[in-house]
């Protein structure tokens, strides 16, 4: 896409009560206005100070071969009128592409104007950019400069005026608008992915923690079963050992070579009755 820009030219307009040169004006829009669009992948094709006329403008911006061409203005009157206007070849008829730039460009950049804005207009019989252009065009006169307020604000909003042409262009050629990231805004987009960054790391540890947390309670329960068991079987041990020792006390009397001798005897004696009472 081909856009060619044309800053005013005109460097005998202005005011001196407030310094205000329309030519230096317009074409420090253009200075920011152009590598934004570059930015954005348009080519651009910009008009040279040194061309004769606007004539010549619009031969070079023909040949070229240009898809859009915008002209960048400043107006004048008699000292009392305000507000933005943009022309275009037939504002009446908004299927044509210029006519449709010059609205968008009018309502983007009279809303950031203290004044009201004075509409979209015909250039077609007075203006050669207008005209004298084959791609479709659009003139915009951004104030009055022949005001001292008109020609102080201009000076004052040189940026959010090319920003709000910016923003009419892209919208025109259906082009997304991408925010410049400046090195300071990116720091700080790299510092937010450090935080979140950090934040997950920190999730994961508090999960893994209340992860480690419930297998110290499971193991603490199975400890304090694992305790109770072993004092359980302390205690069958330690009754054991009683009954043992009261076994020992009861034994400790007793001849045991005697009982050993008796029960011999005893079994004895009852052996030989039955061998009686089976062979007579």
């Amino acid at each position: 896409m081909k856009i060619y820009v044309s800053p005013s030219m005109q460097e005998k307009n202005g005011n001196p009560r407030t310094g205000y040169v329309e030519e230096t004006q317009m074409n420090l829009v253009a200075d920011i206005l152009i590598p934004e669009l570059e930015r954005h992948g348009l080519t651009i094709m910009r008009n040279k100070t040194s061309a004769s006329g606007v004539e010549e403008i619009c031969t070079e911006s023909n040949a070229w071969g240009a898809d859009y061409h915008v002209a960048i203005h400043s107006n004048a009157f008699n000292g009392t009128i305000r507000g933005c206007e943009v022309y275009c070849y037939n504002p009446s008829d908004t299927s044509r592409k210029g006519t449709q730039l010059a609205y968008k460009m009018y309502e983007r950049v009279r809303s950031i104007m203290p004044v009201e804005g004075r509409g979209v207009r015909s250039g077609a019989t007075t203006m050669s950019e207008i005209a004298h252009t084959n791609a479709p065009s659009a003139l915009i006169e951004i104030d009055y400069h022949d005001t001292d307020a008109g020609s102080l604000w201009i000076m004052a909003n040189i940026a959010p005026v090319a920003e709000q042409l910016l923003y009419a262009i892209l919208d025109q050629v259906g082009i997304t608008f991408i925010p410049k990231v400046s090195p300071l805004e990116l720091k700080v987009k790299q510092l937010e992915c450090d935080l979140t960054r950090c934040n997950s790391i920190n999730l994961s540890l508090s999960n893994q923690v209340d992860l480690k947390t419930e297998e110290i309670i499971k193991l603490s329960g199975q400890i304090k079963k694992l305790n109770y068991d072993l004092t359980v079987q302390e205690q069958k041990l330690a009754d054991t050992l009683t009954e043992v020792s009261n076994y020992k006390r009861i034994l400790k009397g007793v001849d045991l070579e005697f009982v050993q001798s008796s029960i011999s005897e005893f079994a004895h004696e009852v052996g030989k009755k039955i061998y009686k009472n089976l062979y007579g």
